[in-house]
């Protein structure tokens, strides 16, 4: 009964963002943030899930470099009277092992990247909830209105005061909140959004420079299967 009641307050409040999220905001400038932080929950979200597949990828990825390198190296030790080609196999086998150690590295961070995805997604989330709560208060103030000019227009005197004073109550609530909802939209867009932005560009970097790393193992895998092999005698190799 608990986790069924749990399932109802989730669906209600669920339907609820919903309805709020298609009430248009009086205020411009609410409405641009809404839609800014609507958007970019979506993309945070696609972005974390794309960014786990990829992880898997990178996984098997690195099992099938060790797996290679690993039998690289033992052809290459079977290979003992033939020099060039158990050298080429021992080389090749070394690069693959190195590329393990890439994969890790690239796991490693985007990890790293799906954990900052998640809290800031959670940022996001919480400031989709201050905008619904500002909503929600502008659909009561709105309401108390609508009461207040259907009590004047019956002349019901007794309703009136009661429906000014709720419209009072709706007013205050619904000017304190964009208030204060306004002051943490603005910290939130120059502090939060600025400094997701840095680590995004900080991982991009990372990236960069690892695939640089990465080229340059196989640049340096290329360069050592081309240097020339010294023969010891007549019997030692063949080639």
């Amino acid at each position: 009964a608990g986790a069924f009641t749990g399932m109802l307050r989730g669906v209600k409040s669920s339907v609820e963002e919903v309805r709020l999220h298609g009430i248009k905001d009086t205020d411009e400038f609410f409405e641009k943030q809404r839609s800014f932080v609507v958007e970019s929950s979506v993309r945070l979200k696609e972005t974390s899930k794309a960014t786990e597949k990829v992880i898997k990828s990178q996984n098997l990825l690195s099992e099938a470099f060790f797996d290679l390198g690993t039998r690289c190296i033992a052809q290459g030790n079977e290979e003992g009277g033939r020099l060039r080609l158990a050298r080429s196999f021992a080389v090749v086998g070394d690069g693959f092992h190195t590329d393990v150690a890439y994969a890790e590295a690239c796991v490693r961070a985007d990890e790293a990247l799906v954990a900052l995805l998640d809290q800031y997604s959670r940022d996001f989330k919480g400031v989709q909830g201050m905008l619904g709560t500002r909503t929600k208060a502008m659909v009561d103030y709105e309401r108390a209105k609508k009461d207040l000019a259907k009590h004047e227009k019956a002349g019901n005197a007794l309703k009136t005061v009661e429906a000014e004073k709720a419209m009072a109550q709706a007013m205050t609530k619904f000017d304190q909140l964009t208030d204060i909802a306004r002051s943490e939209l603005v910290n939130f867009r120059t502090q939060r959004v600025a400094a997701f932005e840095r680590c995004l560009s900080e991982f991009a970097r990372s990236q960069i420079d690892d695939t640089k790393a990465n080229i340059a193992t196989w640049e340096g895998v290329l360069a050592d299967l081309n240097q020339p092999i010294v023969e010891l005698d007549d019997d030692s190799a063949d080639i």
